[in-house]
């Protein structure tokens, strides 16, 4: 037996439930807690789009001001809040499909 066939029995044997909720058919606390999950994650990636959108708003309009220390400071922080926008998108976006691949294929 290599390691990979030991490793996957062993992951198997010591797999613990999601969520803190043991997974049982028709379980009404998973069923809520799921739902309170997917709306808190829905509503991440809206506020991190509304956010997107406001700084590629905010990166172009840098580009009109004829002060160089006023374009560099909207510039930098418009670049700021498209990466934390960027990655508030990311963490929903795989936080969703996780959800989706254990509704068609429970582990």
């Amino acid at each position: 037996m290599n390691f990979s066939a030991r490793f996957v029995i062993m992951a198997e044997k010591f797999s613990l439930p999601r969520q803190g909720v043991p997974d049982q058919p028709g379980n009404p606390a998973q069923t809520v807690m799921m739902m309170i999950q997917c709306v808190s994650d829905i509503l991440i990636g809206i506020l991190s789009t509304f956010f997107l959108f406001w700084g590629i708003t905010l990166l172009l309009s840098a580009y009109s001001l004829k002060n160089p220390l006023e374009f560099i400071m909207l510039f930098f922080s418009s670049n700021f809040i498209i990466l934390i926008s960027g990655a508030g998108i990311l963490y929903a976006a795989f936080r969703l499909w996780r959800i989706c691949k254990e509704k068609i294929r429970p582990t």
